[in-house]
């Protein structure tokens, strides 16, 4: 599974400023979203600067485990397909 790209702070700022301006032309409703994606624009930063090696080694042991899973379930569907072709033989 491929990381995920997070937004340039510079790129939520516009976005959030384009929201506050849509929302006189077309809709209320996109002040909360302004608002929501300022709110968010801490949060990508310490994320930039701060980023959390020990969670990222965490998600590639899951991946990990997940593969030796479905690996194990594809032979034991295997076994049984094989099984399943002797007994109607």
């Amino acid at each position: 599974m491929n990381m995920i790209k997070l937004p340039n702070p510079l790129t939520i700022l516009l976005g959030s400023l384009g929201a506050f301006w849509i929302a006189d032309f077309i809709s209320p409703a996109f002040n909360p979203i302004a608002f929501l994606m300022l709110v968010l624009i801490p949060v990508i930063i310490c994320e930039i600067f701060y980023p959390q090696e020990e969670l990222f080694h965490k998600v590639e042991q899951a991946q990990l485990e997940v593969m030796a899973k479905n690996e194990k379930e594809s032979v034991s569907g295997e076994l049984l397909e094989d099984d399943t072709a002797n007994e109607t033989a």
